[in-house]
């Protein structure tokens, strides 16, 4: 379960940003809300790093002026795009990630904060330390958005029940969560019991992304 005790005083944290693909360049809703909260932490003062999958496009020269750093693991992700929607969608095939926790398990230990961006890595939560905050940014209601990205019945069937499991495994250990919207943040209560004092819903939005920050920093 999620920590009862006291949060630690304000302070500069280690973050650490946990995402199933590559961040940039940056031309995606889901890239764009990752980099935007990664800037707003680091420009509060938090050390920020984003933790990816490698891929050939993801070239340094596209983030080494960024306020945060990105480090890639070398894993063939780029692979599994030749499966997706054949038939499943490309998060449900990355919640599998053979050998990952491997390749990132030193990375897991080394922060004061692992936030995961989406659901997919849900299974990484085991090679976190239980002194380590978790969070986890909700970019969308994994279980029903993923369900609806499958066009055969029995396929999101399938792909719906891991993804909740791998989701309410989530939602149960993370200190704070961050829904796009109150409509989310409703339907992760009724699905998993999400408790409002661990829920700060963060619009999708360069601008927002600023003060939703500034609203968990406070807490930490």
């Amino acid at each position: 379960p999620a920590r009862t005790d006291p949060l630690p005083p304000t302070r500069a944290l280690r973050i650490l940003m946990v995402s199933p693909y590559d961040v940039v360049p940056v031309f995606t809703g889901g890239r764009v809300r990752t980099v935007a909260l990664a800037r707003a932490l680091a420009h509060l003062g938090h050390e920020v790093t984003i933790l990816t999958p490698w891929h050939y496009r993801q070239k340094r020269s596209l983030y080494r002026d960024e306020p945060f750093q990105l480090r890639q693991v070398p894993y063939p992700v780029v692979a599994t795009f030749l499966l997706t929607d054949r038939p499943f969608p490309f998060l449900h095939i990355m919640s599998y990630h053979p050998g990952y926790r491997w390749a990132v398990r030193p990375w897991l230990r080394d922060y004061d904060v692992v936030q995961f961006e989406h659901a997919s890595f849900a299974g990484l939560l085991s090679e976190v330390p239980r002194r380590s905050l978790i969070g986890y940014d909700a970019h969308n209601v994994e279980f029903d958005y993923l369900r609806h990205e499958c066009h055969n019945p029995r396929v999101a069937e399938m792909v719906g029940r891991r993804i909740q499991r791998r989701e309410q495994e989530l939602i149960r250990r993370s200190d704070c969560v961050f829904p796009v919207s109150a409509l989310d943040q409703q339907r992760l209560t009724s699905l998993y019991g999400l408790r409002p004092e661990n829920s700060t819903v963060s619009p999708n939005g360069i601008p927002l992304a600023r003060e939703a920050a500034a609203a968990s920093s406070g807490g930490s």
